[in-house]
C-alpha cells in the first residue's frame, strides 16, 4: 500500500507475518521543458523518496506467525483509523481482525470481529481480505471464501455477531466512501467493482462487469480499489 503521505504502512503478507512502518527522507521534484516559440520549465509531478530501513510496528521481527494478540499469520486486508491512529488489520490466518494503536506500538492486539474458527457463520469468518470503517464507527469485512460482505456494530469483539450487508462472487479488497457512505467492493471472479450504495441495498456495477478482458471496459481479476 502506497500513499503520499509522511509515513507509509504496509502489512507483509505470507512468509513476512509483520506490519512495517517505513517514514519519507527527502523529496525531489522532476521538470518538464517543453519548446514552442519560447521555452518553459513547469513542475509536473513530485516523488517522495523512502527510508530503505523499515520499522516493525506489530508482529514478529523475524516474520514468525502465530495466534497471539501480539502476532500475526499472513495478514491481507489493512485499515488506518486515523481519528484513532489505529490500526486495523485483517489476519486471515487466524480468521480474525484485529485492531492495535499506533501511540503504543508494544501493546497487544483487540479482535474486533471472528476468532471463532473458519466458517461462514455471522460470528466467523473464512478468508477475510477487505476491511474499512465508514463514519459510524461500524467494521465492515470482505469475506471472499464466503462470497459476503459483514457489516458489524461499533465497539465489536469476537463474541459479536455482524449483519450481512450483501453477497459479492469472491470480494476481494473494499473502500468506503465517508462522505456519503457508498462501499465499493472489488469481486475478483466477476471483474468488477461493485458499489453498495449508501451503505445498504443491492450490490451495483461500478466498474467493469463485462468479462474478462483488456478493453477499457473491461477488468481482469481485480484486487484493489481506492475512492
Amino acid at each position: 500500500m502506497l500513499a503520499n503521505m509522511d509515513t507509509i504502512t504496509m502489512i507483509a503478507t505470507a512468509g513476512r507475518e509483520i506490519a512495517l512502518e517505513l517514514t519519507t527522507t527527502s523529496t525531489k521534484t522532476s521538470t518538464l521543458t517543453t519548446t514552442s516559440s519560447s521555452t518553459t520549465v513547469c513542475p509536473v509531478s513530485s516523488q517522495s523518496i523512502w527510508s530503505q530501513t523499515a520499522t516493525t510496528i506489530f508482529g514478529s521481527q523475524a516474520g514468525v506467525s502465530g495466534s497471539t494478540l501480539s502476532l500475526l499469520s499472513q495478514p491481507i486486508g489493512m485499515y488506518y483509523d486515523g481519528l484513532n491512529n489505529m490500526l486495523i488489520v485483517g489476519d486471515y490466518g487466524n480468521q480474525r481482525i484485529l485492531q492495535f494503536s499506533l501511540n503504543n506500538p508494544s501493546s497487544v492486539a483487540t479482535v474486533i470481529a471472528g476468532s471463532n474458527g473458519a466458517g461462514c457463520n455471522l460470528n466467523q469468518l473464512s478468508v477475510a481480505i477487505g476491511v474499512g470503517h465508514d463514519s459510524s464507527d461500524r467494521l465492515y469485512v470482505a469475506d471472499t471464501s464466503c462470497n459476503r460482505v459483514i457489516r458489524f456494530p461499533p465497539n465489536s469483539t469476537s463474541t459479536t455477531t455482524g449483519t450481512l450487508l450483501g453477497s459479492i462472487n469472491i470480494p476481494q479488497n473494499l473502500f468506503i466512501n465517508s462522505l456519503n457512505g457508498d462501499i465499493y467492493v472489488v469481486s475478483y471472479n466477476d471483474n468488477a467493482v461493485y458499489k453498495f450504495v449508501g451503505g445498504s441495498g443491492s450490490p451495483m456495477i461500478a466498474a467493469g462487469g463485462n468479462g474478462n478482458g483488456n478493453a477499457l471496459n473491461q477488468l481482469s481479476g481485480p484486487n484493489g480499489v481506492y475512492y
